[in-house]
């Protein structure tokens, strides 16, 4: 049993709803998962949800997880922020995204 923790992520989030997207994603041969390593970007995805299925799928700049079993912190500086939000988002718009990346804090329940 892991503990608790929460991501920390720029970028675009999707709902995972379709079984065959899961089995995909466990293959390591998602969409996203490709789109990710062509563009030199990030990728995470998870159930979020211990007692239920709730799957995400993350494309864009992991900044971290947060947790007893993860890091115990994470520090940025502005300028940090500012480079992760004009490399990821010109990544994603090279990939034809056209939606407007996030900052993400997820939980994560204990799995």
């Amino acid at each position: 049993m892991s503990a608790p923790s929460t991501l920390a992520f720029f970028g675009l989030r999707f709902k995972i709803d379709d079984d065959n997207d899961i089995e995909t994603l466990e293959e390591r041969n998602h969409l996203h998962q490709r789109y990710a390593k062509q563009a030199s970007l990030d990728h995470y995805w998870a159930n979020f949800d211990e007692s239920g299925e709730l799957y995400y799928s993350f494309i864009g700049k992991r900044i971290g997880v947060v947790g007893l079993e993860n890091d115990t912190e994470i520090a940025l500086t502005f300028s940090d922020l500012e480079r992760i939000q004009r490399e990821t988002q010109q990544k994603l718009s090279s990939l034809g995204f056209e939606m407007q990346p996030q900052l993400y804090l997820q939980m994560m329940s204990d799995a």
